[in-house]
């Protein structure tokens, strides 16, 4: 095979190859496909770790205050935030604002079912704290701590 290249066409690849020689190095092409692969990772590992699930989060709205712990929770919407199942911390956010964090242990229903329900334990004539609360597929019962 021949190739005929005309004087600048051959003196700019002559630079490139100049320009590439490092990749050609035997001694660096090791270094260069170890960072390939870290940056390979890296990149895979951003999108993965943003769109990865980070716990539950579900809105709820409360009626009446209630004892959430030993906060007293106003009435109103709020989203309510934890990870996993079992017994997980659970917060409570109004807006971006967190305004309580309690104990709660979180299971997944058997069988899903149609309606959510907010439960609360009376403490007295006037006072109730939070007992649970049941969603679709999910519910949160809590550690009912008297908060007097």
């Amino acid at each position: 095979m021949s190739s005929i290249v005309s004087g600048t066409d051959s003196s700019r690849l002559q630079q490139i190859a100049e320009d590439l020689g490092a990749f050609r190095d035997s001694d660096r092409t090791g270094i260069y496909l170890l960072f390939a692969c870290i940056l390979s990772l890296l990149l895979l590992a951003v999108p993965i770790t943003l769109f990865a699930g980070h716990g539950n989060t579900r809105q709820v709205t409360i009626t009446d205050a209630v004892w959430v712990g030993t906060t007293l929770l106003g009435a109103g919407d709020y989203e309510v935030n934890w990870d996993g199942t079992g017994l997980v911390q659970v917060s409570f956010l109004k807006g971006n604002r967190m305004i309580v964090t309690a104990r709660a242990m979180a299971v997944v229903a058997a069988e899903p079912h149609d309606r959510a329900a907010v439960k609360f334990q009376a403490l007295g004539e006037n006072s109730k704290a939070l007992e649970g609360i049941a969603w679709k597929d999910v519910s949160l019962r809590f550690d009912t701590i008297h908060p007097f």
